[in-house]
């Protein structure tokens, strides 16, 4: 009788931690995308306090093609990364960018007949949570890994010919390598922009957003309501039916 107690114990704690490690979209605060680059969205999980790096074509996903990288970072996690990764992938941003520096740049990539430039950056110690899509119940959700992984980032130098003067774009490609084996399919990186990153990964910023999107569902309420009274008055006045 004991025996079958233990084992529903932990059968039930077993279950109880599956749950847990479903993210639920429902305390999702919609965060954005880098400029020009709206597969790569950053959302707020309010009851977790956890950012999650999302592709917007699936997450580790095998089954469909063209699937992403997506992560997480926890309180604790988010805040090293602010503190410590974030300033010296801007201050590698700045230099670039150095009017000089970026000029020279530039005219290398031109001369090379090339449209960027990657470099490896040591990630020696560094290691983020995986988000894959699962299907619970017919529906997807995200799902937080049971483990941490290595991961493996390089700093990519962009060469932007969308205006008239050239100018340059400086994004980390990041990678989870081992999360899943696809020997057939192209995993893509997770594109992270640090200019972005520094905007909104505070409190402040996840506030403003969260209160944006509160304007803006009660925007689609007030309009869907002026709706249905478009189509009352078309039923009841005008006798449109």
């Amino acid at each position: 009788m004991n025996r079958i107690i233990k084992l529903s114990t932990i059968i039930f704690l077993s279950i109880m931690a599956y749950a847990c490690a479903i993210i639920s979209k429902d305390n999702f605060v919609y965060l954005g995308h880098p400029e020009s680059y709206p597969d790569y969205n950053v959302y707020y999980d309010k009851s977790e306090k956890m950012y999650l790096f999302i592709d917007k074509d699936g997450c580790f996903d095998k089954y469909v093609d063209g699937p992403g990288t997506c992560l997480a970072l926890n309180h604790k996690e988010a805040n090293n990364f602010v503190e410590n990764i974030l300033p010296k992938m801007l201050d590698r941003r700045s230099k670039i960018l150095e009017e000089s520096n970026k000029e020279k740049i530039i005219t290398y990539l031109k001369e090379s007949n090339r449209n960027a430039v990657t470099k490896v950056i040591d990630t020696t110690g560094i290691k983020f949570t995986p988000v894959k899509d699962i299907e619970v119940d017919g529906k997807k959700q995200y799902h937080l890994v049971s483990r941490k992984y290595n991961v493996r980032v390089n700093l990519k130098i962009i060469l932007d010919r969308s205006k008239q003067d050239n100018d340059l774009r400086v994004l980390y490609s990041l990678k989870i390598p081992g999360v899943i084996n696809m020997p057939y399919k192209s995993l893509k990186p997770f594109m992270l922009d640090p200019e972005f990153l520094d905007r909104v990964m505070n409190k402040k910023y996840i506030k403003d957003a969260e209160q944006r999107e509160k304007n803006n569902l009660e925007q689609r309420k007030k309009e869907k309501q002026k709706f249905k009274e478009l189509n009352n008055y078309l039923d009841n006045n005008l006798e449109v039916k």
